[in-house]
């Protein structure tokens, strides 16, 4: 029979490590010289990847350097850049509409490039996704005010600290080292206007060394958040045109009854 003392103190034990597991999170890493490397973290993935940055599809959204720790957001209002941002950027106002969308096992993707400027060892230890329904920039310039640039979408660390450790990147530049695939259905069934709901992404590092990091869209992939709007989709497939002709028949059947009606009415002498 088990002792009821050593039971609770077990149990105690359990309890008191969860808040521990909690705030310390998981390490992951990746090799991003490895194409089969790919990372999963609360639902999205950090996927190697090798397309050129120096094509015509692929629109610079921000860059972030500085020593050690750096951090950023796309912004690109009046304001001096916020946090560790730097300039050279493309498009960094991105409405949401425009963002690219991959399919990966059979889900559909938000993507997001990455180019690292590292030697090695480069830690991501935040990422976030957020939704903003105003269509001007937002300015933050402190990790607390985060949350002013619109609804959390997507949260690295949802559940814990987690980190991300890019152990070797290929050499040289001019070439993506990852992507970062958000799931499409994070952005569904909010309240957002789609025609001025701007996206906002910001990443946070340790352990930089080297130039700047750049975070781009790739503008080539022919599916984009825009095309999978539930007022974008066509109607006219079988089961429309069944509806469509089963409404005609009813409309003209309608018009066949009142015709009759009419036909048949009959004036009363006085």
């Amino acid at each position: 029979m088990s002792n009821p003392f050593v039971t609770k103190i077990a149990l105690c034990a359990f309890l008191a490590i969860l808040p521990v597991a909690a705030v310390y999170g998981t390490a992951y890493s990746i090799d991003l010289t490895n194409p089969s490397a790919s990372v999963t973290v609360n639902g999205a993935q950090f996927n190697y990847d090798n397309i050129s940055s120096g094509s015509g599809s692929y629109t610079d959204m921000f860059r972030i350097h500085a020593n050690s720790t750096q951090e950023g957001y796309n912004y690109d209002g009046a304001s001096a850049a916020p946090f560790d941002q730097v300039g050279g950027v493309g498009v960094p106002h991105q409405l949401v509409t425009g963002l690219p969308v991959v399919t990966i096992g059979g889900t559909q993707y938000i993507r997001l490039n990455f180019d690292a400027n590292n030697s090695s060892g480069l830690v991501l230890t935040d990422f976030r996704m957020y939704v903003n329904n105003s269509g001007t920039p937002v300015y933050v310039n402190s990790t607390g005010s985060l949350s002013s640039l619109g609804t959390l979408i997507y949260d690295f660390n949802a559940g814990g600290a987690n980190t991300l450790t890019m152990t070797a990147f290929k050499s040289g530049s001019g070439t993506d080292d990852m992507t970062i695939n958000i799931p499409v259905s994070l952005v569904f069934g909010q309240n957002f206007n789609w025609s001025t709901a701007t996206a906002y992404f910001y990443a946070k590092f340790t352990s930089a060394d080297g130039g700047f990091e750049e975070f781009a869209i790739d503008k080539s992939q022919p599916t984009t958040i825009s095309s999978l709007l539930p007022e974008a989709r066509p109607i006219w497939g079988g089961a429309g045109m069944v509806a469509l002709a089963l409404g005609g028949m009813v409309v003209a059947r309608r018009r066949r009854q009142a015709a009759s009606e009419t036909s048949e009415t009959k004036v009363l002498p006085v």
